[in-house]
């Protein structure tokens, strides 16, 4: 049985004050934040990629990421800065980051000489996506504009089931085999030990 209990949301009276002073601490907070609900952010929305990615280098990521996170993210920021970085925050599109990604992918790495791996790709995308997140819990941005804008370009992998892990029926109770299912092929496989 699930019992649910109706929700209390709290909310201060017009006049909280009695004889001259507070009532709850719960109602001095409330007095305390009710100027600023209706306060809009002061940020400067003119700010380029480049700029917040100083200030968010500074200020944000060392209290957020760990040292060696920070490390990659500076790598890939070293990536994407050369052909986003003097965009405005507002005036960055989709089309900015699907041909940052195009271009990323005819890059060559500087050790084996090979095209960059999608796996290099995919982190920065990542990393912009980080930065661009919390430019829009800062009020810089009103939604995430690199947000769905990566589609991965390596090679697809499939699995093929072989005869012996195929089951159609599936396996009994109280096996001592590993299965699992598998949605592709609509089928149980043996989970290889």
């Amino acid at each position: 049985i699930v019992r649910s209990f109706p929700q209390r949301a709290f909310t201060p009276p017009a006049m909280p004050y009695q004889h001259g002073c507070l009532k709850t601490p719960l109602l001095e907070a409330a007095l305390f934040e009710r100027p600023c609900q209706n306060e809009p952010l002061k940020v400067d929305k003119a700010i380029t990629l480049a700029a917040y990615t100083e200030l968010w280098l500074q200020e944000i990521a060392p209290a957020k990421l760990a040292k060696s996170t920070l490390a990659r993210d500076k790598q890939d920021i070293d990536r994407f800065m050369p052909y986003l970085g003097g965009y405005k925050l507002t005036d960055l599109k989709a089309e900015h980051f699907r041909n940052l990604y195009a271009e990323l992918r005819k890059q060559k790495n500087s050790v084996t000489g090979k095209p960059l791996s999608e796996c290099t790709v995919e982190g920065v995308h990542a990393c912009l996506c980080g930065i661009l997140s919390d430019a829009m819990e800062g009020g810089f941005l009103s939604h995430n504009p690199a947000w769905r804008t990566y589609k991965y370009a390596g090679k697809n992998w499939t699995f093929t089931p072989t005869h012996s892990t195929i089951r159609r029926k599936p396996p009994a109770p109280f096996c001592k085999r590993a299965w699992t299912f598998d949605y592709n092929f609509d089928c149980y496989t043996e989970l290889e030990e």
